[in-house]
């Protein structure tokens, strides 16, 4: 029992030295002349101006929602978006598929803010725009399946 005893007592007393000295040598960076700590820059966050809200919003399914894309170009069945902050964009291939058989509609629906509906020819460059669907995983660039698409 006394080996035991006398282990512990030269283990706490080790722990304690090397605390004290581990300590020490932290504070003493600090009392160094000329001794510079290294910060994080703080970045100041801007919010966007404007009367639209912006928001990525991606679930773990897959399942995404974008609100307030600003729409860079239209081609085809395709839009090209971006969202913005500060100097962070992240720009979204949203691809569309809609299609008509008589009076039925199928695939993309594209909207109003009133709930009308409009049409691909209706979005140009420089508006704005929301989008619901799932990413497309086939593209190695944040791509869209859009099932709706909303003007305001």
């Amino acid at each position: 029992m006394t080996k035991l005893s006398n282990f512990l007592k030269y283990f706490y007393s080790a722990s304690v030295a090397t605390f004290i000295f581990g300590s020490f040598l932290f504070a003493f960076t600090y009392l160094l002349p000329g001794a510079e700590v290294a910060k994080a820059l703080d970045s100041k966050w801007t919010p966007p101006v404007g009367k639209f809200i912006q928001g990525v919003n991606i679930a773990n399914s897959g399942m995404i929602y974008i609100q307030g894309a600003k729409v860079l170009s239209v081609s085809g069945n395709q839009i090209v978006v971006s969202v913005s902050w500060n100097v962070v964009k992240m720009q979204w291939t949203v691809n569309t598929n809609e299609s008509y058989y008589n009076k039925r509609h199928f695939g993309t629906g594209f909207l109003d803010s009133k709930g009308n509906r409009v049409f691909i020819t209706d979005i140009h460059a420089g508006d704005i725009i929301s989008v619901s669907g799932v990413l497309d995983t086939n593209f190695a660039d944040p791509t869209i399946k859009a099932d709706f698409v909303r003007t305001p």
